[in-house]
C-alpha cells in the first residue's frame, strides 16, 4: 500500500492516464488516416467527373468500376473480398 489505502501499480501495469494518452495516439492516427482517405476519394471523384456534371451516384459507379478494375489488375477478386 502507497499512501492512505491506494495500491501501488504492478510492475509492467499501465497507469490510467497512459492508456487515455496511448488512445488519444491512436484516435489521432485514425484521424489523420481517415482526411487522406476522404481527401483521396474526392480526388478521385473530381477525375472521373466534375462536381455538377455528373450526379454523384453516377460518379461513385464509375470510381468501384475503376476500383475494381484496379484490384482485378492486381490479381484481387474483388467480389471474393465482400
Amino acid at each position: 500500500m502507497t499512501r492512505k489505502g491506494t495500491a501501488a501499480a504492478s510492475p509492467g501495469s499501465r497507469s490510467y492516464s497512459g492508456c487515455i494518452a496511448e488512445h488519444s495516439e491512436q484516435l489521432a492516427t485514425i484521424r489523420e488516416q481517415q482526411l487522406t482517405a476522404f481527401g483521396n476519394i474526392d480526388s478521385l471523384a473530381d477525375a472521373v467527373g466534375s462536381p455538377g456534371e455528373r450526379s454523384i451516384t453516377q460518379r461513385l459507379d464509375t470510381i468501384e468500376r475503376v476500383l475494381f478494375a484496379l484490384a482485378r489488375a492486381q490479381g484481387i477478386d474483388p467480389d471474393a473480398a465482400r
